[in-house]
């Protein structure tokens, strides 16, 4: 009985924490609603944790150990610098580098992308993050359960015929 349940706890847990995506959408979709797209290739990655100092204080005085309270209490996003190959699909940006910002791992739907590779990046606006200092680069967000993806034709092209088409039909 105790592997059972022992079983059943661990298939529940692991659920709890995977990122779920609903079905795939497609360039159209995904472009009306998106707030910026890009194609660009990624120059660095930085990690950026923050900790409620409150909660972790309040753990230690319950007696939990400082390594558990930390992870318990941390939390954070991976933060991405891109140079834009071409101008942007959607959105306009000041300079050719953007930060897109995205979750720490896969199971909070961070996307992972790799330094040096050349992307299309459907992204979206975000509250600023409390407490962050005021960075004037052009940040968003992406995640898992977008489009974003390592750079292919066939995606740009669709890119290229939504954008045209909607210049035809703007005044």
């Amino acid at each position: 009985m105790k592997y059972y349940l022992l079983t059943f706890l661990s298939i529940l847990a692991n659920h709890g924490i995977c990122c779920t995506c609903g079905p795939e959408r497609t360039v159209t979709d995904e472009f009306n609603g998106s707030d910026k797209i890009v194609i660009g290739t990624i120059l660095s990655q930085e990690e950026i944790l923050q900790t409620d100092s409150m909660e972790f204080n309040r753990l230690l005085k319950k007696g939990v150990n400082e390594t558990q309270a930390r992870r318990f209490t941390t939390g954070g996003y991976r933060q991405f610098t891109l140079v834009l190959s071409e101008s942007a699909y959607k959105g306009t940006f000041a300079t050719d580098t953007v930060l897109i910002r995205t979750g720490l791992t896969s199971g909070s739907c961070g996307f992972s992308f790799q330094i040096g590779k050349k992307y299309v990046v459907y992204g979206y606006n975000r509250d600023p993050i409390p407490n962050e200092s005021n960075d004037k680069s052009e940040q968003f967000w992406t995640n898992n359960c977008t489009r974003t993806n390592l750079f292919n034709d066939r995606e740009q092209k669709a890119l290229t015929r939504i954008v045209k088409r909607n210049e035809k039909k703007s005044p």
